[in-house]
């Protein structure tokens, strides 16, 4: 949670009576000015009670008003949960890494090492050949398990992948392909 718009402008816009014997307007004046600072940046109020008014008896602030403003700004301190904005920054990020990812607690866990070898897998490639796998279908189904691995999801079932023929085009070696695919069916989670 941050301060609202209507607390800081409370703050902000607070006004006091001129009082024979009052606080000095200069410590009234920083201590408002401490409490701006802090809800605009929507940090905790510093402890304002700590804080030293010093009372004048030669053109002060009215000693009520300007204690009222004190409670109200204690009331808030206690009771209005301000986070730090680093903090609230960083659960952030880490509830979007873990949304992209989707991963869940009890979820797989890969290694980076076993994403990069699916990521980074190289088959030979064979030129004209009517028994060659079709490169683009075997590179889908290998983002496939990686996409899968980095969300902690199942990895889909290499006993159903199924790849077109290159034809007369290049491809990729048929038995590299399916070597592979026994290794990814016998991979297992890391974490």
């Amino acid at each position: 949670m941050s301060w609202s718009s209507e607390q800081i402008a409370y703050v902000e816009g607070a006004r006091f009576a001129p009082s024979t014997i009052g606080y000095e307007r200069e410590d009234v004046e920083r201590l408002r000015r401490r409490a701006v600072i802090a809800m605009r940046a929507g940090k905790p109020l510093p402890d304002l009670d700590a804080m030293v008014l010093r009372r004048t008896a030669r053109g002060g602030l009215n000693l009520g008003q300007v204690d009222g403003l004190r409670t109200v700004l204690s009331v808030w301190r206690r009771t209005t949960p301000i986070e730090d904005p680093q903090d609230v920054a960083r659960r952030a990020q880490e509830a979007e890494l873990a949304a992209f990812a989707g991963v869940r607690d009890g979820a797989p866990r890969w290694s980076s090492q076993q994403m990069d070898r699916v990521r980074d897998k190289h088959f030979t490639l064979l030129r004209r050949t009517a028994t060659s796998y079709d490169e683009s279908d075997v590179d889908d189904y290998l983002d496939s398990v990686v996409v899968a691995m980095r969300r902690g999801v199942e990895l889909p079932d290499p006993a159903q992948a199924r790849f077109a023929s290159s034809g007369l085009r290049r491809g990729y070696d048929p038995k590299e392909v399916d070597d592979f695919l026994d290794e990814i069916a016998h991979l297992r989670p890391e974490g």
